[in-house]
């Protein structure tokens, strides 16, 4: 796929800068619909601006199923009602809330942050893969051995997009959110 077909697609998708992200990919190896398309379904994840209407569900499924885990939202969001607090207040709450967890997980898929060492040479990592289930590219956190290490270990054949275009591998770019999900 060409430069113009690839900003073609991310523009369809709603990527506000499509030249920008299809150039990243193409130049620079960065496997970066597949970042766009997880970003864009997570960010999804998190309540709507000024939409109120998860409120009224969360309380009646805690009414309906009082003792399922997590019923103690709806009741939480009841009691917050009661005492006077807008459903725009809790609602700005809990998207602010959301949003900084999503931005906390996509750092930890980045860096693994400070973990002992009896476990740095485990990581984990987010991947793109085919309608077989094939890797075809990654986004990765290593410990700190590993991330040393992913150098010198040869990785499966079409496990990276830049291990088949012959450049050496190096460990993929992190996942950041592009500036209009924030």
């Amino acid at each position: 796929m060409n430069q113009r077909e690839l900003a073609a697609k991310f523009r369809k998708l709603g990527a506000a800068d499509p030249e920008g992200w299809a150039q990243s990919q193409l130049e620079e190896g960065i496997p970066q619909l597949a970042r766009f398309l997880f970003l864009r379904q997570a960010w999804r994840q998190v309540v709507e601006e000024g939409d109120c209407r998860w409120i009224d569900s969360s309380i009646e499924r805690a009414k309906a199923h009082p003792d399922e885990p997590y019923a103690g939202v709806g009741h939480a969001l009841k009691r917050l009602r009661a005492r006077g607090a807008t459903d725009e207040d809790i609602t700005d709450v809990v998207r602010g809330m959301q949003a900084q967890f999503l931005f906390s997980l996509c750092y930890l898929l980045e860096d693994p942050g400070e973990i002992e060492p009896e476990v740095e040479d485990v990581g984990w990592v987010l991947a793109q893969v085919d309608g077989d289930g094939n890797v075809l590219a990654t986004i990765a956190a290593r410990g700190t051995k590993a991330r040393k290490s992913v150098e010198h270990k040869a990785s499966k054949p079409g496990c990276s997009p830049l291990q088949e275009s012959g450049k050496p591998y190096s460990a993929p770019q992190a996942v950041s959110l592009p500036r209009y999900l924030i």
